[in-house]
């Protein structure tokens, strides 16, 4: 008893001999196992990193939302159009986005989740200090054990200088091509 107390996995009475073939057997395997855990354990903390360094090195915008809609996850780099990008887990991913935008937006959304196929877009995203900002968005899929689609990861770039800085439309003030 003390040595189990001390880290054995298991005894065998003098006795009992029989029982020592599948006592190491078992002491082997569970082994095997505490060793490939502490392998994916490693790997898991490695993959955690690298996901953080390139979060926060990039200056596009990275979103995760769930098919509810909701962030799951916004990179560091939503701070400067949104604030704490950590408070935002959990909140609807559409409530910064330009009104005239937004039922087209879900829709793409949407017919992401449907189909499975990530969509190219552009919109409108009002900033916390009520800004306008151009928005050009790439979305894609992530899918569960199930081969369901869980959630939509959406990578994100403020195209609002190159919009400015385009071509103006005679008369009008706008970007051509830009509809607005």
């Amino acid at each position: 008893m003390e040595s189990l107390k001390q880290g054995a996995s298991d005894y065998v009475l003098k006795d009992r001999l029989s029982r020592l073939g599948a006592s190491v057997r078992r002491t082997l395997a569970e082994s095997e196992e505490r060793k490939t855990r502490r392998r994916v354990e490693t790997e898991l903390l490695q993959r955690d990193e690298l996901f953080r360094k390139v979060s926060e090195s990039v200056t596009d915008l990275i979103a995760v939302v769930d098919i509810e809609g909701r962030r799951v996850f916004n990179s560091p780099s939503y701070a400067l159009l949104m604030g704490d990008p950590a408070s935002a887990a959990g909140t609807d991913a559409f409530a910064e986005v330009h009104p005239d935008d937004q039922e087209r937006i879900q829709k793409v959304f949407q017919e992401t989740i449907a189909t499975g196929q990530g969509q190219r877009t552009e919109y409108r995203f009002v900033a916390r200090d009520g800004t306008i900002r151009y928005i050009e968005s790439q979305g894609s899929v992530l899918r569960g054990s199930d081969g369901a689609v869980s959630n939509v990861v959406v990578v994100s770039r403020d195209i609002t200088a190159r919009r400015e800085s385009g071509p103006k439309t005679a008369g009008t003030g706008r970007s051509a091509g830009s509809g607005q």
